[in-house]
């Protein structure tokens, strides 16, 4: 039986891996990127009550990235097909042609209670999907009523059809809470959150909102802060920030924001940023491309919000994979 851990990985790796064959195959000129608040992301009313981190992809628009250009790899191509050729034997959905919004909320401590919930919503049929579902999955989940809506569940995880071409899946308590939650009238984001997400862009790629402090509690996160302690007390201390992918030449563009009380507490931040940007490449034991590489990014304040633009070329991106880390620091 895999875990509900496990789970939770292999969606980021996914997440991931496909962000990063977007980046490989893109060669032609970037198209104009518009702007959305993802804070009007429809998926964003079956938020669950606990969770710490949110995010989302954009399949069409993700599949026309990727897509753009016939002389990209044609190994990377032929691995995406086959990937979306495998989630459409296993559930009866076409991940270019029927999803619209795919979004992902995670809950829980992340080493030791993570759980996972994800919203898919497009044009797809819930009766086929449910009897696709049927067959891959049929046999162990049991059909539990809740509140007049039918749960198919097993072991603590499970998915339901909240609504038409809409399905949830994952932890059974998020799902519950997510039921629950679409009863309540008007927004139930966090203010903080909802501020963030407005400046943030939903018509990009993809984006993910997360709570410093708990990401933070993940094991090989701990390394970096204790290398870098004062970052991430900083850090820490943010509510949420926010991460954005769009289309850019060559690659695509990774844009982080955060929020702040006040206009003085986000010009004291950018300027640390700053100064920290600029003093890291001289630590010793530093990766030293790796360290060039967050020279080279943009930050900017912009009223209480700090911004930071980084761009992730196919050749940066290439380069950076063969990088080792170079001398550990001397005593």
């Amino acid at each position: 039986m895999i875990s509900r851990s496990n789970v939770v990985k292999m969606f980021f790796l996914t997440f991931v891996l496909i962000l990063f064959i977007a980046c490989a195959r893109a060669q032609s000129p970037a198209p104009a990127v518009s702007f959305a608040k993802a804070s009007a992301n429809p998926c964003l009313r079956y938020q669950p009550r606990d969770f710490w981190m949110v995010g989302h992809l954009d399949c069409r628009a993700y599949f026309q990235f990727a897509n753009s250009s016939q002389s990209g790899n044609p190994a990377m191509g032929l691995a995406l097909n086959q990937y979306i050729q495998a989630i459409e034997g296993m559930v009866g959905i076409n991940l270019q042609t029927d999803v619209q919004y795919a979004m992902f909320y995670v809950a829980g401590n992340p080493e030791t209670d993570l759980r996972a919930l994800s919203v898919i919503k497009g044009s797809f049929d819930n009766s086929a999907v449910n009897m696709r579902l049927g067959f891959t999955a049929g046999l162990l989940m049991k059909a539990v009523d809740y509140n007049g809506m039918t749960i198919y569940e097993n072991e603590g995880a499970g998915y339901c059809f909240p609504e038409s071409s809409t399905i949830l899946a994952g932890d059974s308590g998020l799902i519950r809470q997510s039921l629950d939650g679409i009863k309540i009238k008007g927004s139930r984001l966090p203010k903080n959150l909802e501020r963030l997400l407005d400046k943030t862009n939903g018509a990009s790629i993809g984006w993910a909102a997360a709570k410093p402090a708990s990401f933070m509690q993940i094991d090989y996160i701990r390394s970096f802060k204790e290398a870098q302690p004062a970052f991430a007390q900083r850090l820490s201390g943010q509510d949420f920030i926010s991460v954005s992918f769009e289309q850019a030449s060559d690659g695509a563009t990774a844009r982080a924001l955060t929020f702040f009380s006040d206009t003085a507490k986000a010009k004291n931040f950018h300027e640390y940023l700053e100064n920290w940007r600029k003093s890291i490449l001289k630590k010793e034991g530093a990766n030293i491309f790796f360290c060039s590489f967050l020279i080279s990014s943009e930050t900017s304040v912009e009223g209480t919000f700090v911004r930071w633009n980084l761009q992730l070329t196919r050749k940066a991106l290439s380069d950076l994979m063969k990088t080792k880390v170079v001398l550990v620091p001397s005593e």
